[in-house]
């Protein structure tokens, strides 16, 4: 019986979120979780030491690996200069760990 449960919970999990593949989501409390803390990273990206304040979420996916990986893009202003940056962020809930994904580390240009 354990094994039905478990073997249909796995195919639940793999219908809705396409297992491995990313997918168009809107932007969650999750996500919100995944930006606010990519936002306290992007310093060393924008060369920017200020308050990074966030103005705009978009153009958010989920790819369901070993935890998430949410890819979006943030604007952000910091001292009233604007930028745009394309950010990747892993997250583990399980062990509560979040981290930007090595291989696409944050790309921001200044509006």
């Amino acid at each position: 019986m354990l094994k039905q449960i478990i073997f249909f919970i796995a195919l639940v999990a793999f219908a809705n979120c396409q297992l491995g593949g990313q997918q168009t989501v809107p932007v969650t409390s999750e996500v919100i979780d995944a930006v606010k803390w990519a936002t306290s990273q992007l310093s060393q990206f924008t060369l920017s030491s200020g308050e990074h304040t966030v103005l705009n979420i978009r153009d958010v996916t989920v790819q369901i690996v070993a935890g998430s990986i949410y890819r979006f893009t943030v604007d952000v202003s910091v001292e009233g200069v604007s930028y745009s940056c394309r950010v990747a962020v892993a997250v583990q809930p399980w062990t509560g760990m979040k981290f930007l994904v090595p291989s696409e580390l944050p790309k921001c240009t200044q509006n």
